[in-house]
């Protein structure tokens, strides 16, 4: 009854986007626009790599997790991409096993058209958790996938949390990854929960998602 209920939740989200905020299919001007930026953009994040990649700005779908109010999963465009955000309440709660699948388009209203992204030495992905001193240090796993629909979805690493982060900012390496080029990413919350019956905060928070190595950037510099 459960896997019905969050089925018919994400099916909604399709169906319903403009005013359900799961999920986003018909694009927003990019988020590197600053006429559409989010409010809770935090412009000062210390950035481990201020120079290199972008953050992802279009969320394609959301799946709602265990134990949190509907209130808390709405806007994710808002919440979830874009740059990082200075609190956990304008942060994108996942909920108790939730996941946001995010991505970089060059042109928000084709989401059929998004940027993929390479493996390369080093770090590729990082998941920027809000630094509010309650942020509980809650798990994420994130995964990689060329399809975001049939998958197969790769899971980066293992676990991890704000603690492994660097400035809140959580690393993942595709290095063990079968594939060396992907367009979507899926942030998961790792089950850990650490914060239970307080469905504005059970889950993990995901207030930013940065690529590090965009396909086209490498071919623009060749």
């Amino acid at each position: 009854m459960v896997k019905a209920k969050s089925l018919c939740l994400l099916v909604a989200a399709f169906m319903n986007s403009a005013t359900t905020g799961f999920a986003q299919v018909t694009g927003q001007a990019p988020r590197d626009d600053k006429r559409h930026q989010s409010p809770y953009d935090l412009p000062n994040h210390g950035d481990p790599y201020p120079h290199k990649g972008v953050y992802a700005n279009y969320v394609l779908y959301m799946q709602q997790g265990e134990e949190v109010s509907l209130q808390r999963i709405t806007q994710p465009q808002l919440r979830a991409v874009g740059k990082p955000k200075r609190t956990i309440l304008e942060a994108q709660t996942l909920g108790h096993m939730g996941f946001v699948v995010v991505g970089f388009l060059k042109n928000t209203a084709y989401p059929e058209r998004p940027t993929c992204f390479l493996d390369r030495e080093g770090h590729d992905i990082l998941v920027y958790g809000p630094p509010e001193g309650g942020n509980h240090a809650e798990t994420i796993k994130v995964y990689v996938s060329e399809n975001p629909y049939t998958g197969p979805w790769h899971q980066l690493e293992g676990k991890k949390s704000v603690v492994d982060g660097i400035n809140n900012f959580i690393p993942f390496d595709m290095k063990d990854a079968p594939l060396k080029k992907a367009y979507w990413i899926k942030v998961e919350d790792g089950n850990s929960r650490m914060v239970r019956q307080n469905p504005w905060y059970s889950g993990a928070e995901v207030a930013a998602v940065k690529i590090l190595h965009l396909c086209h950037e490498e071919l623009s510099a060749k």
